[in-house]
């Protein structure tokens, strides 16, 4: 059987088939997401996966969104970045692709999935999964399998408060988490300090040795390392896993965070902090496999 997975993220959308027997993929594409409305963005979707040449093939279809998703409902509730409410996701996707089951999940929850199943999490009972693009995203794993959140919504890591009265977020609010960890700040300072246009050009820089860029992520690997420690002191998980676009940033990210963490922590001792193996493509393939 093929399974098809999309993975929505505010600035571009990843999709992709699996083999479900094989876990081969198959069949990979990313586009920029459509900003004229939801309806747009599932028809760039289905034209897609039909131009794939594996379209009659599909016996399955999920979709992960970034935000607050009931996936018993099949509606996305809110989702900033995208400009979704109440946006009922699901039964779009069903009539896009008639008599193939579709499945909604968050995108953070997703990636769990993916993780769990071929990746980083394997055989881990407590863990923490955020995902690093245009916002953050989070998921948790207690006893060994995925919270699911006490309203069943899941979690939302982003948005627990790092700078009381600090930034404003696409959430409405000030402070939160992903408007100092997302990505997009790192390409906002890239900016302003003229290194470029996006996150990776901070890190090229910085490996190039450019102060500008040091100075700018050791800012941001610090609010980060925040982030995580308050999390890791509630929740003490045995693994911390960090997957979205930033992932790929290696031991740049990675060993200064690590190091920042431990010191952060009211428990001294080194958390595991790793990239998550199905790196980018854990939400798509998440998708997939719900």
């Amino acid at each position: 059987m093929y399974r098809a997975g999309v993975d929505i993220g505010g600035t571009g959308i990843k999709m992709g088939i699996l083999d479900d027997l094989t876990m081969e993929k198959l069949w990979f594409k990313e586009i920029p997401t459509p900003q004229s409305g939801y309806e747009d963005i599932c028809r760039a979707v289905r034209d897609a996966i039909a131009d794939s040449g594996y379209g009659e093939k599909i016996r399955a279809f999920g979709a992960a969104v970034a935000g607050e998703v009931d996936a018993e409902a099949g509606v996305v509730v809110r989702s900033y970045n995208l400009g979704f409410r109440d946006v009922p996701l699901r039964a779009v996707f069903a009539d896009l692709f008639d008599a193939v089951p579709v499945s909604l999940c968050n995108d953070a929850d997703a990636a769990i999935v993916a993780e769990a199943r071929c990746g980083a999490l394997a055989g881990t009972q407590a863990a923490v999964l955020l995902t690093i693009g245009t916002g953050v995203g989070g998921g948790v794993v207690l006893n060994g399998s995925l919270f699911k959140g006490g309203q069943g919504h899941g979690s939302e890591p982003g948005h627990m408060l790092l700078r009381y009265g600090g930034k404003q977020c696409t959430c409405g609010a000030r402070g939160c988490i992903e408007a100092y960890c997302a990505a997009t700040r790192l390409a906002e300072d890239a900016k302003r300090a003229q290194l470029g246009n996006d996150a990776k050009d901070v890190f090229n820089a910085a490996a190039r040795g450019e102060r500008a860029a040091q100075e700018i992520l050791a800012s941001y690997i610090d609010d980060l390392a925040a982030a995580v420690a308050s999390i890791a002191n509630l929740l003490g998980p045995e693994i911390v896993v960090i997957g979205g676009g930033i992932s790929a940033a290696g031991e740049l990210l990675f060993g200064p965070l690590q190091a920042a963490v431990s010191q952060k922590t009211f428990a001294k001792r080194k958390y595991s902090i790793v990239p998550a193996v199905n790196g980018n493509n854990a939400g798509w393939i998440g998708a997939a496999l719900l």
